[in-house]
Order: C-alpha cells, then structure tokens, then sequence
C-alpha cells in the first residue's frame, strides 16, 4: 500500500503542561529507565464437547493435559465459563484464576468470499443469516460484513444494528462475483473432455469415422494433448486464486488481532479446492489414459505423464498454504467457523450432466470417483481452517443457524488453561496441544500461538483501531488537528497534538522529578485503504516537583508532526505507559487540504 503519512519528529520530544514549553523551553536528556520483566501466561480457551457435539462442564485443571511443541507444560491458571460467567473450583477464589483474558464480548466477522461463492449458494445463507441474528444478536456482541471480491472490502463496520446488516447483505446478494465466470471455464472444459472421442489405435489404420468433426487420427490425438494442456492451465489458475485468498485471509485477520475479546469469522465460501488439479487430472485419465499409455508418439505419452503428475504429486497441493493461514489466524486469536451450500452439491450436478458413460472402460470424466476428488477438494480446505482454529464446518448446506448456535455456544461455555511460557521465546509460533484425561470427549481450541510483547499488542491493538474505529482510551487522551501547511502539488504538513492527563499516568519520584516513560505509535489510512508505515515515538516525561501539583490538572501534550495526501485520512495513535503498564488507543478523522 503507498505510504500516506510520514511522522517527523524527534525520538526524545519536549512535553508540556497544556500547550506551555517547560521550563527550560528545551529537550531535556533523561537517562532510561531500566528494564520492566512483565510476567506473561498463555491462555489456552478450550471447548470441550462430548460425542453428540454438546458441550460439556464441570472439569478441572486435573482433567487436561497442555503440550506445547510437543512438551507438557504446567498449567498454572484455571477457570470455567459458563453463559459468560466465571465458574470458579470449590476453594478457589478469582485471584487464584488471574490474569484471565477477555472473554466477556464475541467479534462476529461475516466474511463472504466472492471469489469462490456462487450467488445462489450464498443468498440462502444470506437469509438464514439475517433472520437469526435478529432473533438472538447479544447486545454484547458485534458483527461486521466483509466481502472478497478483486479485493478485501468493509461493506458494514462493526454493529449491533440488525436493520443495517440487513441493508448490506440485500446489497451483497445483487452482485454476481467472479466464481461464476470461473466455473462456467470449469464446466466448459468438462464437457469437452465428455464428447471428445476417443482417437483408435494406429494399428487400426484407415479412416476415423464419427469423431464430431475430428477427420484422422492425429485430429485426435491434438484434441486429447489440448485437453491435457487445458486442465494444467485451469489447474494452476484454480491454485493461484487459492493463493489469493489464504493470503487475503492471512492479512485480513492481522487487522483484528489488536480487538478485545473472543474473534470468530464466519467464512462463507463453496469452498477452496485443496488439490486443485485432481478431480480434472483423473477425469483425463479416465477417459485417455489405456489409449495414450498405448501410443509411440512422445506428445501422447507426455501427455500421459503430465495427468499422472498432477493426479499424484504435491506440485499443486495447496496444503501448505492453509497450514500458514490457520497459523496465522491462531497467533492472532481468529477462530475459523466455515460454512458452504455447494461443495457436495455443485459436483454432483455437474456428474448428472457430464457422466454418461462412453470410454474404453466405461468411466466418464466425472464418474464417481472424480466427483469424490472434487468433493474432498472442496470440504478439506472449509474443515482444515476451522480444525487448526478451534472452529467447526457445515457443508452441503445454507443451515447457517445450526452453525452459529454452536458458534455461540462455544463463545459462551469453555474453558481458560493458563500456563508460563518456557524463557527465551523468540516470538515465533508455537505448536499447542490440549488433551481431556476423560474418554469421550472432543477438545477443540486455537493451534498455535505468538508471544508478543507489550508494544507488538499495543500496535494491534492501533491497527484494530485505525480499520474499524473501535478505540479503548483509558487515558482520556485527545487527538487535535493544528493549522495545515501545504508542502507539495497534494500533499500537506499537518500538526496533531497529542494530549494526556498527567493524572492518567503513574509518575515516580526520581532525584527532584518525578518522571514516566511513554511509547506511542502513530499510523494512517486514507479513503482507498492505503495505509502508512508505523512510525513509534519514546517519549520520557520530566515533571519537576515544584510543578507536580500544577500538573495534576493540566494535560502532558505532544506535537505529532504528519506529512499527508490531500483527502480525508483517519490517524490512530497507541500510547503505553511503562510504568503503569497500561495502553490506551485514540483516533481522529480529518480531511487533509480542506479550507
């Protein structure tokens, strides 16, 4: 993305009390403070469900086993969640159980995928949709719609407003998508391999008869090759479109990493073929393989080989591709819940038009075994992102209530496994594994996990905020625009005063000081979706005794210095008190170059 906004100014900043230079009116060096070791836990939230699905209750942290990387780890915090309330152990009191994460609110993202959606499929679910949320939307919960289309679009920000999510989902269900043009190129293909005959073997000599146009053998054998070169054309696109969207997807949940509480995407989607060249590569074979492995001809035997490739090796396996996207979406606390309403019944529509028989040894392009290959392809993608994520799969249907009371049920009763992380984490993934000591029982939950430290969460938590303006700003920190200077044809210097409550802040006495230590991040985004690079700011706060009481009621303010595209921008600031161990968000929306 261009880059939107630039923030110059000095890593060591003057503050002020209101808009008054300190004393000296200068920077003053201050020597840094010494490190803070912030004890961290990983929280593993499990949902625990018995063999018809229900979930199950009253375990305790002797019923699980943790590993991590394969290595049991200790468990040192535990709790129960029950309907959204803590369930504490007999003896246990809510100390015993913290930090507890939040758990209390669910961000529903919608997330239709456009790309591999016929509308159809999607416009059944689109009514399921609509009619349960307005019968069971917590008031603590949020939705928000988004659709992958060329690209990845907001169509409705986070709302608890039934009748708005309804305004946009009747706008989504007008549009068409690109995966009808796709699967019209599929079918087309799958036709021609149906009525394409079969070339004769050469032994036979003389003239081919009834061939549907074709007038000799090597007519024959050119369609068969054409069809073989066809099918890897197809094959590569169909595994570059699953490229696209599992790096959408990758992308798009680091935007929600930085949201508070419980993060589900419903992802609705005819599904991502997972081996995209199998179900095409085997019909091929069904209908040429006797004949071509019977050629002299190098063309035909290549051709051979080429099918048999596909069919059997990992060339075009996109399993590798899911494997980065469910660890992407696990290290950003995404949980996966995947629903479709065409994967088992698209394929068996196309077998009832295209799988007469008519071969040398009577299977068709889509005879069952072909339909099967298509079917696995689709449904391993759905069940691979919501298995790696703690997430669950309807497939073959638009029973999108079914789907999402389980989702609920999952949000609303689990269980919160703590454990200390081994020392030296590098901030890499990690591999988690719950075990139930009970038989019986299904644990489902996140697959992996990045330990971040204060300042990657608190730019989460910015980039959350500068995407969908959900901002937490326990500072009472304010975000002023100053006066605008044009510095080139569209492009303007543009001030914001950055102000917080001294009052907010924990301040230490500190030799006639008394003294903070802030970070701040500062980012951009304009109207197109553009986004700024990071730009982090130390900031070290000196209040000299005599004035403490003065600052009490006034607020330490900060020049944040941007340089800024014509249009309307929104800037999103971080602010981390390292002392009080606090982070608190802030946004401001300003049109750049308006009079």
């Amino acid at each position: 993305m261009r880059n939107v906004a630039a923030c110059r100014s000095s890593a060591l900043a003057w503050l002020a009390l209101g808009l008054v230079l300190s004393r000296s009116g200068t920077a003053q060096e201050i020597e840094p403070f010494s490190e803070t070791i912030e004890v961290q836990v990983v929280n593993v939230e499990v949902i625990v469900t018995d063999r018809q699905g229900e979930p199950v209750t009253g375990l305790t942290r002797e019923d699980f086993e943790v590993y991590e990387d394969g290595r049991q780890v200790e468990l040192t915090n535990f709790f129960a969640v029950e309907g959204r309330s803590t369930v504490l152990a007999p003896g246990e009191t809510e100390e015993d159980s913290l930090p507890a994460p939040a758990t209390r609110n669910l961000s529903l993202v919608v997330f239709i995928d456009n790309l591999n959606t016929r509308p159809e499929n999607r416009n059944l679910i689109f009514g399921n949709l609509e009619e349960y949320l307005r019968a069971n939307l917590d008031p603590r919960d949020r939705v928000m719609l988004v659709a992958m289309g060329g690209v990845v679009e907001v169509i409705e920000a986070f709302t608890n407003d039934v009748d708005q999510l309804k305004e946009s989902l009747d706008r989504v269900s007008k549009e068409v998508g690109q995966h009808v043009r796709d699967e019209v190129d599929h079918r087309t293909l799958l036709r021609r391999m149906q009525q394409a005959r079969m070339p004769p073997s050469p032994a036979q000599g003389g003239p081919i008869l009834d061939l549907g146009g074709l007038r000799d053998f090597e007519d024959a054998q050119v369609e068969a090759i054409r069809l073989a070169n066809d099918i890897r054309f197809l094959a590569e696109r169909r595994y570059r479109k699953v490229q696209v969207a599992t790096e959408a997807l990758a992308h798009f949940t680091d935007t929600l990493a930085g949201l508070r509480g419980r993060k589900a995407v419903l992802y609705v989607s005819d599904g991502l073929a997972l081996r995209a060249a199998d179900s095409m590569a085997q019909g091929w074979l069904n209908k040429f393989e006797a004949w071509a492995a019977a050629q002299d001809a190098a063309a035909a035997l290549g051709a051979l080989r080429d099918m048999e490739t596909l069919a059997l090796s990992s060339e075009l396996d996109a399993g590798d591709l899911f494997d980065r996207l469910v660890t992407h979406a696990s290290n950003n606390g995404v949980a996966f819940y995947t629903i479709s309403n065409s994967s088992r019944a698209s394929p068996r529509g196309v077998s009832a038009e295209f799988g007469a028989p008519g071969t040398a040894h009577g299977q068709g392009p889509m005879s069952p075994d072909v339909v099967a290959l298509e079917t696995q392809s689709l449904e391993s993608s759905l069940l691979r992102m919501a298995g790696g994520t703690g997430g669950l799969t309807f497939t073959g249907t638009a029973n999108v209530a079914g789907l999402l009371d389980r989702m609920i049920g999952d949000f609303e009763t689990f269980y919160s496994l703590g454990y200390s992380p081994p020392a030296g984490r590098d901030g890499q993934p990690h591999r988690v594994e719950v075990k139930v000591k009970r038989g019986g029982l299904d644990a489902r939950h996140l697959g992996s996990y990045r330990l971040k430290d204060p300042l990657a969460e608190l730019q989460d938590r910015t980039l959350s905020a500068l995407h969908y303006g959900i901002v937490d700003n326990g500072f009472a920190m304010r975000l002023d625009p100053g006066r605008q200077v044009r510095s080139g044809r569209k492009s303007y210097q543009v001030p914001i005063w950055l102000k917080i409550p001294f009052h907010k802040l924990v301040l230490l006495p500190q030799e006639g000081f008394h003294v903070a230590q802030l970070s701040v991040f500062v980012v951009a985004r304009d109207l197109k979706g553009g986004v700024s690079p990071f730009q982090q700011i130390q900031l070290p706060i000196r209040v000299p005794d005599a004035d403490l009481e003065q600052a009490m009621m006034s607020a330490a303010t900060y020049p944040i210095q941007l340089e800024m595209q014509q249009g309307w921008q929104r800037v999103s600031v971080g602010v981390r008190d390292h002392l009080g161990r606090l982070d608190a968000t802030a946004n401001v929306d300003l049109e750049v170059g308006a009079r």
